[in-house]
């Protein structure tokens, strides 16, 4: 066993300038290349709007505005004659939707009067989470309270 010592001493020597080396490596390696610049959802959607397209999740379903007016006819037959149609306002809750766009889409609509109000009840409540995807007619005269029974049921 004594008679391989030299042996034995390049192999250590070898494995130790062999560990030095990937260890230096690994530092030069991480400081030269720089890590791309990762987006979160919001600054990915921020900087496609700027670039005019549109992000929504995987599992959406999107509908042409053809498709969108022929199911809110149906629902409005189904539904049966309304006494002022003019009066309705429908729109869609897609998959993904928080209770801030859902806000937003309630305020143009004319449906609530602040923003803000909807959001507070709805973190209040818990309910801010429990928004169903779906098809909702709504009429002007309908209250926050209905409106937000009927998105979270």
């Amino acid at each position: 066993m004594l008679g391989h010592k030299y042996f034995y001493y390049g192999f250590g020597i070898g494995m130790t300038l062999t560990a030095l080396l990937l260890l230096f490596n690994t530092f030069v390696g991480t400081d030269v290349v720089g890590k791309e610049e990762e987006f979160d959802v919001y600054k990915l959607k921020q900087k496609a709007n700027e670039l005019n397209y549109s992000v929504y999740h995987n599992d959406e379903t999107r509908f042409s505005q053809e498709q969108f007016d022929a199911k809110i006819n149906k629902l409005l037959k189904e539904k049966g004659s309304l006494t002022n149609p003019v009066a309705t306002k429908a729109f869609l809750i897609q998959e993904g939707m928080n209770s801030n766009d859902v806000g937003i889409i309630l305020f143009e609509l004319d449906l609530i009067s602040e923003i803000e109000e909807f959001e507070t009840v709805m973190t209040e409540f818990n309910l801010h989470r429990k928004i169903k995807k779906g098809y909702y007619i709504f009429e002007e005269s309908d209250d926050l309270t209905h409106i937000i029974n009927k998105i979270t049921e």
